[in-house]
């Protein structure tokens, strides 16, 4: 896999946090209108670009544990939901599986 398609979502989230989305961009040498496209896709490398320079703007030391524990309606993802509405966890890792390729890193 060349690219992983990205949650369109991760601007409005950074934007919840206090990070300027279009700043993140610019720092990690991506297209600022990444997000704006119909299926955002980064590299594995712009991705850890992308996540090294969110660490860079970051102020709040525990931004990482509150974007990671973040379970906020609007950052709704349906293949996660798939994996969530499962019978038991043998199914659930099953579908986390098979649908992560949908949700990238």
């Amino acid at each position: 896999m060349n690219h992983f398609i990205l949650d369109g979502r991760y601007e409005d989230l950074l934007e919840h946090y206090g990070i300027d989305a279009q700043e993140v961009l610019k720092k990690a040498g991506l297209p600022e209108v990444l997000f704006k496209r119909k299926h955002p896709a980064m590299t594995e490398q712009e991705y850890y670009d992308f996540m090294a320079a969110v660490g860079d703007l970051a102020k709040d030391p525990f931004l990482p544990v509150k974007l990671a524990s973040s379970d906020q309606i609007e950052s709704f993802s349906p293949p996660i939901f798939a994996a969530y509405c499962s019978r038991n966890g043998r199914v659930f890792i099953s579908r986390l599986a098979q649908y992560k390729k949908l949700i990238g890193p």
